[in-house]
């Protein structure tokens, strides 16, 4: 059966899979539908969602809350970012660097300036096995045979937080890297744990007591110089 609805094909799309409410908007085009999907199966099991399935130039539209709960996962629709989370949501009382979580101190101990850092700059950086993540801290050096050693980024913390989480190493550029970097989280001056990272290797958790630290540094190590390399921080955050 043909029908014909009006709606936003773009932004209000998302609205009605996550809320399931009909959106309509003045100055929308007319689209042309088909109610023709009769059934769905999740794991084999007919489920029904209470919003209708519909085609559109041959791709079937399917509320994603439905199917994602269907699939045992919690959807989150966050307005103020305009994301739908899907399963793992983010802690409550995360705080992400860049905004108003700028850095303090950056040092490299070279004569030429060959270490770079980033931080959260509306770019996708992706780790070594293929995951991408938009909250991200990165340390490394920008071209071949440089001199640097060492390099320290540092972040105010004022004592107000408790946790720092995040997972550790090469981005995905860096996986053919030969170096092997020796990684260390600073709290007020003070070693707090050190890791090496190595090609090969799979991202690893960090997890950092940081209750009463005034401020919060990552320092980057290496010996040799044969290549270039980028060292991440990956879902970088801290918590209240």
């Amino acid at each position: 059966m043909k029908d014909k609805v009006k709606g936003l094909v773009a932004g209000l799309l998302i609205g009605t899979v996550v809320t399931g409410a009909t959106a309509y908007a003045a100055g929308g085009k007319m689209i042309e539908v088909f109610y023709n999907v009769k059934d769905i199966k999740i794991n084999k099991v007919s489920k029904t969602p209470t919003e209708q399935p519909f085609v559109l130039n041959g791709t079937t539209f399917v509320p994603l809350r439905f199917v994602a709960e269907s699939l045992g996962e919690e959807v989150k629709w966050d307005s103020k970012t305009a994301t739908v989370w899907i399963g793992e949501q983010p802690e409550a009382t995360a705080k992400y660097f860049g905004d108003n979580l700028q850095h303090m101190n950056w040092q490299e101990n070279g004569k030429d300036f060959t270490y770079e850092y980033s931080y959260n700059e509306g770019d996708i950086v992706k780790d070594t096995v293929g995951n991408s993540y938009n909250n991200y801290i990165t340390i490394g050096t920008n071209y071949i045979f440089s001199d640097a050693k060492e390099a320290l980024l540092e972040f105010p913390l004022n004592g107000q937080y408790k946790k720092f989480v995040s997972k550790l190493g090469f981005t995905d550029d860096s996986k053919a890297t030969k170096e092997t970097v020796t990684f260390t989280v600073m709290l007020d001056d003070v070693s707090v744990a050190t890791r090496s990272v190595k090609a090969g290797e799979f991202p690893a958790d960090l997890n950092i007591d940081v209750s009463g630290a005034q401020k919060i540094g990552f320092k980057v190590s290496n010996e040799s110089h044969a290549t270039q390399f980028t060292v991440g921080l990956f879902d970088a955050h801290l918590l209240k």
